[in-house]
């Protein structure tokens, strides 16, 4: 009988470490990294995990010269407002606030549409988000710490593409503004 305790005690000891190494995951900014050939269009996404609960945030997006930021999609799934940047040139502002309800968990907050220059040199093209500390905070408007995992998009020498890529002459998209959602 006190072996089974003891196998019963040891095993909730380990669930309960299990649990806090998963809540200590840091929450993160993350830029995705598509590759497309010289002269494509390339959708980047800008996404949170391990996100504990977030009411607002301004981002500033700086990217490669090769790069032309044309549009700005903003997930109109998760509630808040948004606003669009007033200018697309680098660096460019990612404005995101609800001010009703923190929003929880990971999800993307926008993709971003990118036209690479027709004669973009082959390689890593990088996108850097940076923030201010005062301007991430939860709904009570306690600043969040996250990291960042920047990203870019990446110039195939041979022409082919994957990840969220079309052609530039077959495609454009224009930002979708979000509208308030009730949460």
């Amino acid at each position: 009988m006190k072996r089974l305790i003891w196998i019963l005690a040891l095993a909730l000891i380990l669930s309960a470490l299990a649990v806090t190494a998963f809540a200590s995951e840091k929450p993160t900014f993350v830029v995705s990294e598509p590759s497309v050939g010289a002269g494509e269009t390339a959708a980047v996404t800008v996404s949170l995990k391990n996100n504990p609960g977030i009411a607002s945030m301004r981002l500033q997006l700086t990217f490669d010269r090769e790069l032309t930021l044309t549009g700005i999609a903003y997930n109109g799934e998760i509630g808040g407002m948004s606003q669009q940047p007033q200018t697309l040139a680098s660096p460019a502002t990612l404005l995101w606030i609800n001010g009703t309800a923190n929003s929880i968990g990971d999800f993307t907050l926008a993709t971003l549409t990118f036209e690479v220059a027709e004669n973009a040199a082959t390689g890593k093209k990088p996108i850097t988000l940076t923030y201010d500390p005062d301007d991430v905070y939860d709904l009570a408007e306690k600043n969040l710490d996250f990291a960042i995992q920047n990203g870019g998009v990446t110039v195939r020498g041979d022409g082919s593409s994957t990840s969220s890529s079309t052609s530039s002459a077959s495609a454009t998209q224009t930002a979708q503004p979000v509208t308030y959602t009730d949460v």
